[in-house]
């Protein structure tokens, strides 16, 4: 990785810094707990709250897995998040801890969704994030097939990078 052990981000609320080394490493965990929580290609994963290094390792851990991440503008009305979430039909959903008491009480209206966490530590009412970071299972890239479908198409690995030289 050319960055490796460069910042790569910089929690301002909490002073978290993050290389770019930690941040592939942590998206290839986290899409392993997703793909270990049931998170399969073409599911949507909803996302309400404001920016994070947990929201942002999302975005890669969505496009790892080959997952639609689903953000959801925390400035709407509780009517117009649920709409959206419903439109949206995310499997699972994280939540910043502040709108939590509004997902909490419309549980039973967002048919969807399977499983509810936190987005951002300290805690907050549903499972937490951390429990997607800590599978151990390692995370295996999808393979792309090449050609038209025919007897004649090869698999292969997924490219790790963009062939960039360090």
């Amino acid at each position: 990785m050319c960055y490796g052990n460069r910042t790569a981000w910089l929690e301002v609320d909490d002073q978290r810094v993050i290389s770019f080394a930690g941040v592939k490493q942590q998206v290839d965990r986290l899409a392993a707990g997703l793909r270990q929580a049931g998170v399969q290609k073409g599911d949507r994963i909803g996302v309400l709250g404001k920016n994070s290094l947990e929201y942002f390792l999302l975005y890669g851990a969505a496009a790892a897995t080959g997952a639609i991440l689903l953000p959801i503008n925390w400035r709407l009305s509780a009517e117009e998040v649920l709409f959206n979430l419903n439109d949206g039909t995310p499997r699972l959903l994280f939540v910043d801890a502040e709108y939590q008491p509004m997902i909490a009480s419309a549980k039973d209206r967002l048919p969807s969704v399977q499983r509810y966490f936190n987005l951002k530590p300290p805690g907050g009412r549903f499972e937490a994030l951390i429990r997607c970071l800590q599978c151990r299972r390692a995370f295996s890239r999808p393979t792309l097939e090449t050609g038209t479908g025919s007897s004649s198409s090869t698999r292969r690995p997924w490219p790790a990078g963009r062939g960039a030289r360090c």
